[in-house]
């Protein structure tokens, strides 16, 4: 095993030894070689070295923590270990494309290369295959406006980081979910010139399993995350993350909340774009969602413009704060 090797793979896990089995063959299937694959277990009921072992590679190690960290704890505890100037995530249960490795340390060591490098996933279930990002991220255009006002994708599996960038940034280990886009807004924050392609070169295994974490919005893990990225949002970015995230489990679980938070997202957005643009199209689904019927869009829409033109109790225009959250 080289003791410096060019890329450190970091696999948290918990449990799935299977899944782990079908990820480390991925690993070990690289067309680039010089690597080491750092699975870190994250307090398994059963653990997982002997799975590793059973592998036959040295370039496998295996930490086991005594408590549960979750992913992102476990992906810290991988960043402190890793030895690679690159540093790739892998989640148990998803796997890579052969080449992936090399074309993406290709990248970050170009000339003038990116700090870090994210390409697209298959995400695949029983509602068959979808490829996500649409798009790159443009020239300029911020990581969390790429995810929450254009709504497009970015998932830890795809990323690949200089692991001095990687380890400023770390991830925040309050999170239990959207710590891997957290990760990323941190990191661009702190100067890490960050490139997201549409090219798929891994594959994110979506099934119903109970104890996957991203399978569906969350409204407390929603909200930790807006705390957690308290001032490195923009306004419409955090409205957009409170509409497609917080608002899809406001949904399901208050759905008088989530009409209102689409309400005063549409009366913010009144005159900003035609419709609102992509914010305005996202309240819009999510009143529908949360049971406003197609019939109640356009006294919806002339209520929102109404909360805020109609002058206040003083005379002065109704507008909500801009610094007040969702």
């Amino acid at each position: 095993m080289n003791a410096e090797p060019l890329v450190s793979v970091i696999i948290p896990v918990r449990g799935r030894a299977q899944a782990l089995r079908r990820a480390l063959r991925s690993t070990l299937a690289q067309t680039l070689d010089d690597f080491e694959a750092i699975v870190v277990d994250d307090a398994s009921d059963e653990p997982l070295a002997p799975v590793c072992a059973a592998l036959g590679d040295d370039r496998i190690r295996v930490l086991r923590l005594d408590a549960n960290r979750g992913p992102a704890g476990a992906r810290n505890v991988g960043l402190e270990a890793a030895r690679g100037r690159i540093v790739a995530f892998l989640d148990s249960d998803d796997e890579w494309d052969p080449h992936k490795l090399a074309l993406q340390a290709a990248i970050l060591n170009a000339p003038n290369g990116p700090d870090a490098h994210v390409c697209a996933v298959r995400q695949t279930g029983p509602d068959g295959t979808r490829i996500r990002p649409s798009r790159a991220l443009r020239e300029g255009e911020r990581v969390a406006t790429f995810l929450y006002v254009e709504n497009e994708f970015a998932q830890a599996s795809g990323m690949a980081m200089r692991a001095e960038a990687a380890r400023r940034a770390g991830f925040d280990e309050t999170l239990r979910q959207y710590e891997d886009h957290l990760f990323l807004i941190r990191a661009e924050a702190l100067g890490a010139r960050i490139t997201i392609c549409p090219t798929p070169l891994a594959t994110q295994h979506v099934d119903p399993r109970p104890d996957r974490l991203g399978l569906r919005d969350d409204a407390a893990r929603a909200r930790a995350f807006l705390r957690a990225a308290e001032g490195l949002l923009t306004r419409r970015e955090r409205l957009g993350f409170a509409l497609r995230c917080l608002g899809g489990a406001l949904a399901a679980e208050d759905p008088a909340g989530a009409r209102r938070l689409a309400l005063r997202a549409l009366a913010g957005l009144e005159g900003e774009a035609p419709g609102g643009g992509p914010l305005g199209g996202a309240a819009l689904k999510l009143l529908m969602r949360a049971g406003a019927g197609e019939r109640a869009y356009a006294g919806l829409r002339a209520a929102a413009r109404i909360m805020r033109r109609s002058p206040s109790p003083t005379g002065s225009p109704r507008v909500r704060s801009r610094s007040s959250g969702p």
